[in-house]
C-alpha cells in the first residue's frame, strides 16, 4: 500500500483539548480522523514547545506527519475514539523513533 493512494480530506485543525494536529486520510472513500501531539511536532523537530511552532512543523513537514498516520492505520493503531493519534509513546514504541 503506497503513501501515495492516501489522499489529504479537508483542511487540519487545532484540536486545543488534546493540543494536538488533526486531519483527515482519505484511501477509497474511507476515511480515518487522525492526530499529531504538540509535543511529538516540536520535539522531533527540535523547536521551542508552543502551538504556533507546532502548527508550523505540521505544515512544513505534512507529508512526513501523513507516512507516520499512514503505518498506524496500517497496524490498526487507533485509540479509544477511533483517532490515529501520534504520540510520544506510539513513537517510540510501535514507529520505533527517538522522540
Amino acid at each position: 500500500m503506497s503513501a501515495n493512494e492516501w489522499e489529504f480530506s479537508g483542511e487540519p485543525w487545532w484540536d486545543d483539548a488534546h493540543q494536538a494536529m488533526k486531519f483527515i486520510l482519505e484511501k477509497s472513500s474511507m476515511y480515518h480522523t487522525c492526530a499529531i501531539s504538540q509535543v511529538v511536532l516540536n520535539d522531533y523537530f527540535c523547536t521551542e514547545d508552543t502551538k504556533d511552532a507546532a502548527v508550523q512543523n505540521y505544515h512544513t513537514h505534512s507529508d512526513d506527519v501523513r507516512s507516520l498516520a499512514i503505518r498506524l492505520i496500517q497496524d490498526g493503531l487507533a485509540d479509544g475514539e477511533g483517532v490515529f493519534f501520534i504520540t510520544s509513546d506510539i513513537c517510540r514504541t510501535h514507529l520505533h523513533m527517538n522522540i
